[in-house]
C-alpha cells in the first residue's frame, strides 16, 4: 500500500533533477554576483533545494489522486444507478480509470488494490476506501467512504451520495484553482 506523505524518487529523477536545477542555479549565481564561483555556490544548493521538489511531488500526485476520485465519483455514481452493488461499481470505476488515465496512475492502482482486496477476501468496501482516505491525506475520500458506510447500514440512496461527493470535490477543485490564479495574478 502506497503512503502519500512520502516520495522518493527514483534514480532517473534525482539525476533529471540534479541535470536541470544544478546548471538553472549556477546561472543564477552567475548572472547576478557575475562570479563563476558564486554560480558553483549557488549550484550546491540543489540539494537543500531537493525537499522543496519533493514536496512539489507529494502536491502534485496528491492533487491527481483528488482529481482521479472525482472521475471514479462519477463512475460509482452511473454504476450504482444502474443497479450494480458497490463492489461491482468499484470495478467499474477502476477499469474507466485506466482508460483515462492509464493502468500507471495512482487512482487506478489503488482502485485495483480495493477491488482485488475485496475478491479475494471479502473485505469491507467502506474500510478499504477509508485506509485510502487515511493513507492518501485526501479528506474527501476519508468523507465518501464514512457517507459510503452510513449509506449501506441505514439504507440511504447511494447514487444521490455519489453525485454529491463528486459535486462538492468538484466545487472544491475550481475553489482552489481560481484561489491559485488569483494568488499568482497578486504576485
Amino acid at each position: 500500500m502506497t503512503d502519500y506523505d512520502r516520495y522518493t524518487a527514483g534514480k532517473q529523477e534525482r539525476l533529471r533533477y540534479y541535470m536541470t536545477v544544478c546548471p538553472m542555479l549556477a546561472l543564477l549565481g552567475i548572472l547576478f554576483y557575475r562570479s563563476i564561483v558564486m554560480g558553483a555556490a549557488c549550484a550546491c544548493l540543489s540539494k537543500p533545494c531537493e525537499r522543496f521538489y519533493i514536496a512539489w511531488r507529494i502536491r502534485r500526485r496528491r492533487n491527481a489522486l483528488q482529481e482521479g476520485f472525482r472521475d471514479a465519483l462519477y463512475s460509482l455514481s452511473a454504476s450504482v444507478a444502474a443497479g450494480r452493488s458497490m463492489p461491482a461499481a468499484l470495478a467499474d470505476a477502476a477499469s474507466q480509470s485506466e482508460a483515462s488515465y492509464g493502468p500507471e496512475a495512482d487512482i487506478t492502482r489503488e482502485l485495483r488494490s480495493i477491488v482485488e482486496t475485496y475478491r479475494s477476501v471479502h473485505g469491507d468496501a467502506a474500510q478499504l476506501l477509508s485506509d485510502l482516505g487515511k493513507r492518501s491525506g485526501v479528506p474527501e475520500i476519508a468523507q465518501f467512504a464514512s457517507s459510503y458506510s452510513i449509506c449501506r447500514l441505514c439504507g440511504g440512496d447511494l447514487e444521490a451520495v455519489c453525485m454529491r461527493s463528486a459535486g462538492l470535490l468538484l466545487d472544491r477543485l475550481s475553489f482552489r484553482g481560481e484561489t491559485e490564479s488569483l494568488m499568482a495574478q497578486k504576485r
